[in-house]
């Protein structure tokens, strides 16, 4: 079951209305959290995980940037169908979109829905890895509740070449390294907490995916990663073929990091073997963002003025925004709270930051992770000082 959707059958249960649509279930949890997993609840709180796919599909069909003669659409875990709905509704063009669940009430519920927003929506009662053994798809959506590790091989080896997945984690737990020993056991990865631990989490399932795939001798390209208070979401092409998959491999490494680090001083330990010290990984070394691709959800997001019936229109526009900034910046970034904390200053203005970095030739951009973390090229010992330290900040990463 899907952990975006869901509700105890829809049948005598109140109208969600999302989007365009409306669904018969019964909202579980508010706007923030990632809601209950029994029954087949509608979660209100992954609006903007919902709002942003029907984008990027409208994105990928304008610019006919999907395989396959037939555009085929699968929903791997519908639940409700809320996703699958909204794209066949709301998204202009041909789609052929398909919604599995292996809960009956869930395919009940969804079919309700179809019927209620007039779409054409295939739903069926179906396990998602086994219909992906004799099915191929131009894009292919996984949202379960938790992790999708068990889904991926499926999911991967079930697009045409050149495919788009799209993949959502809501077990931040291990993915932000709260957890360690999760995220050795579901990643494969060694990972420990840091203060751009948003930015991390999207690191270490980008990694896993990227490892995977490889050995599935599919090349993968991250085309937009990003994270929230729960959940983390990723879009990236899936291409075939062993020089593919090498080549993707050379993104996948470790860095080397350890608190209290000005996080500037992470760097790409790309190596094949396991590095001593103190490092985490493997994990995504390189960019989680293509900037064409960026640019042209945003494109499409100006081009026609009707898609400001979107919820959280105003949050996608400023995060694409940023990610456009972040492209090849450095990993992590200066977190002005923590930074001020290990230098026992004030936090400096974000604006003033700017100001100064720039005027002293460096770049800047504001992270997408978070509001208080900004990336620059520009040298540890000139941001500490422009937290007021002087050149004696050295000593936080010596």
């Amino acid at each position: 079951m899907g952990g975006d959707n869901g509700s105890p059958s829809g049948r005598g249960s109140e109208l969600a209305e999302e989007g365009k649509c409306l669904f018969p279930v019964t909202p579980s949890g508010g706007r923030r959290g990632p809601g209950r997993r029994e029954g087949v609840f509608f979660n209100p709180a992954m609006v903007q995980n919902r709002d942003l796919s029907v984008l990027v599909l409208q994105y990928l069909l304008d610019s006919d940037s999907l395989p396959g003669r037939d555009k085929r659409v699968l929903d791997g875990l519908t639940g409700c169908g809320a996703r699958a709905i909204r794209l066949a509704s709301e998204v202009k063009g041909d789609l052929e979109i398909t919604g599995l669940d292996i809960d009956p009430s869930a395919v009940e519920t969804a079919n309700e829905g179809n019927r209620l927003n007039s779409t054409n929506v295939r739903f069926a009662r179906e396990d998602v890895k086994g219909h992906l053994s004799y099915n191929r798809y131009s894009y292919i959506d996984i949202d379960p509740f938790g992790t999708p590790v068990e889904f991926l091989p499926a999911a991967l080896g079930g697009l045409l070449n050149g495919g788009i997945l799209g993949i959502t984690a809501t077990d931040t737990a291990a993915l932000t390294g709260s957890v360690p020993r999760v995220a050795r056991r579901r990643y494969g990865t060694k990972v420990s907490m840091t203060h751009f631990y948003q930015e991390l989490s999207c690191r270490v399932l980008m990694g896993h995916i990227a490892r995977l795939a490889a050995s599935l001798e599919r090349g993968t390209a991250p085309l937009f990663f990003y994270s929230s208070d729960h959940f983390v979401r990723g879009y990236l092409k899936v291409i075939k073929g062993a020089k593919r998959a090498d080549s993707t491999l050379k993104e996948v490494g470790y860095i080397s990091y350890r608190e209290p680090f000005p996080p500037s001083v992470v760097e790409p330990l790309i190596e094949r073997d396991i590095p001593q010290g103190e490092v985490m990984g493997p994990l995504w070394t390189g960019p989680l963002e293509d900037e064409g691709f960026v640019r042209g959800i945003i494109s499409t997001m100006e081009s026609d003025k009707g898609w400001n019936y979107l919820g959280s229109y105003v949050d996608i526009r400023g995060m694409l925004q940023y990610g456009l900034e972040e492209a090849n910046m450095p990993l992590g970034g200066f977190d002005l709270n923590t930074t001020s904390k290990y230098l026992r200053t004030s936090p400096p203005k974000m604006v003033g930051m700017r100001g100064e970095l720039e005027r002293k030739g460096f770049r800047f951009s504001r992270s997408r992770f978070s509001p208080t973390i900004f990336k620059t090229d520009g040298k540890v010992e000139t941001v500490l000082e422009l937290f007021g330290t002087g050149g004696g900040g050295n000593r936080w990463y010596r």
